[in-house]
């Protein structure tokens, strides 16, 4: 017998692998929930389709693009600080055991006191 791939398939979008880009799962997630419950209730108190589906593809696009940029922007600073406590991480190590690792890099003072 013959064992055909293990990995699931994937869509691609510009030449990417839509499960590898960050935030893009949530994003549409939260964007379609949001867009059909906005779409449905309006219906629901309305009766108007053609309105309602407007509000629905509306909401939509506020909510995916909204909560895109919110995912990203936090995403980026996550990566941000995992990469300096990275570099701090191998410049710590690479002084460990020093005299450099032992002189402080902060002092204060006691003798100094705030001119009043």
């Amino acid at each position: 017998m013959e064992k055909e791939n293990d990995k699931p398939k994937s869509f691609s979008l510009w030449r990417k692998n839509i499960s590898e880009i960050p935030c893009f799962r949530n994003s549409y997630l939260y964007g379609i929930s949001s867009g059909i419950a906005a779409g449905i209730i309006y219906f629901m108190f309305t009766s108007k389709i053609r309105i309602s589906s407007h509000i629905a593809v509306t909401v939509f696009a506020a909510t995916t693009l909204t909560y895109w940029t919110y995912c990203r922007y936090k995403w980026e600073t996550d990566e941000n600080t995992v990469g300096m406590m990275k570099e701090f991480l191998r410049d710590r190590i690479a002084k460990e055991g020093t005299d450099v690792e032992k002189v402080p890099i902060y002092e204060v003072s006691s003798s100094q006191s705030p001119s009043s």
